[in-house]
């Protein structure tokens, strides 16, 4: 149960993470 959790805020954070890298990747264009 912990583990399932964990994974779903890992996912999310991820998720997140790689949104924001998209974000400035493509006002820096």
């Amino acid at each position: 149960m912990i583990a399932s959790i964990l994974t779903f805020i890992g996912g999310m954070a991820a998720g997140f993470i790689l949104c924001m890298f998209l974000v400035a990747m493509s006002k820096q264009d």
